[in-house]
């Protein structure tokens, strides 16, 4: 990951302990990183990062066989999705996903937008570059049809949906 600063560009390697498989997802303009990464037990369980200042914080949503952490706002709010597979999708398993939203406080909210299937759901993807726009959901009826994007205020109401 390569990260800018006044004195020009400086690579950041982002290896959470115990990862074997990290993806960092979004990081704000505070510096702070969330993503994601799958460790190195069997199962490759997936678990959620937040790196701030050099620190990584470990998150996994209650009740979740894994956890996907995919955006992250100027307020603190952090979104991500649960996975029904442990891997979420690492190993090739299919995933039933449910997208949540973490307060700067730590509680969650979950929600699946509407036509969110067994197959294919939907995950908030990033944040708008301002505290209203909490998310983007990505939802995907069938690996052969184009999917969809549901933009989400702070009260998880849809704004408007497009196709991608």
């Amino acid at each position: 990951m390569l990260r800018s600063d006044s004195a020009g560009c400086t690579i950041v390697t982002i290896d959470p302990p115990g990862s074997i498989n990290t993806v960092s997802d979004f990081i704000s303009p505070q510096g702070v990183i969330v993503g994601s990464y799958n460790d190195n037990s069997p199962a490759a369980v997936s678990h959620g990062f937040i790196l701030d200042g050099g620190k990584y914080t470990v998150v996994d949503a209650p009740g979740a066989a894994g956890t996907v952490l995919s955006g992250i706002n100027p307020s603190g709010e952090i979104s991500g999705f649960t996975c029904t597979d442990p891997a979420c999708g690492f190993t090739g398993n299919r995933i039933t996903p449910h997208s949540f939203v973490i307060s700067p406080k730590g509680d969650y909210t979950f929600f699946d937008p509407p036509g969110a299937n067994r197959n294919a759901g939907a995950a908030p993807q990033e944040y708008g570059g301002d505290d209203e726009t909490i998310g983007i959901g990505r939802i995907c009826t069938s690996f052969s049809t184009p999917c969809e994007n549901l933009y989400y205020s702070s009260d998880l109401t849809t704004q408007k949906q497009r196709k991608n």
